[in-house]
């Protein structure tokens, strides 16, 4: 009975790993970000570390009017998500920061952000991501508060 025991923690050990979804998830996105409805793009990247937390880190652009002007965000955070076929719904939070460019010039902030979306699953590496995130900014001078919205088609290895 000891030796049963021992064997079926000794097979969960084992499985853990792969149970876990220790995958390499990359998802390029298109999004909108508010409050002037600019168009963003960008790219996330995570790695399951066991059922349900992965870490993920993001960097994504958002154009401006100007011919120079662009605002690229930095984050590194993690991603809640139950292991619920085929739609999963999860929450994600992240530190980074705001790089922006004018011309010439160019300040940094402080970024945090939060929010939640769901992913698609097709049944093999490809799912579709639709997200909402909210992004503080501290020290900017214009809105300190920036939405953005956004889809992507994740590619699991």
């Amino acid at each position: 009975m000891k030796v049963a025991r021992y064997m079926l923690a000794l097979v969960f050990i084992i499985h853990a790993p792969h149970a876990s979804a220790s995958v390499l998830r990359v998802t390029p996105f298109l999004g909108i970000t508010t409050p002037e409805s600019r168009m963003s793009y960008g790219v996330q990247v995570g790695i399951g570390l066991f059922l349900p937390v992965s870490l993920e880190g993001e960097i994504y652009k958002v154009r401006d009017e100007g011919a120079f002007a662009a605002a690229t965000f930095w984050s590194a955070g993690a991603r809640i998500q139950p292991p619920l076929l085929p739609v999963a719904p999860y929450l994600a939070a992240g530190l980074g920061m705001l790089r922006e460019d004018q011309g010439a010039s160019t300040s940094s902030y402080f970024a945090a952000n939060i929010g939640g979306g769901v992913e698609i699953k097709t049944g093999g590496h490809i799912a579709f991501q639709g997200e909402f995130r909210v992004f503080k900014i501290s020290g900017y001078s214009d809105p300190t508060t920036f939405k953005r919205f956004s889809a992507g088609i994740s590619l699991k290895f």
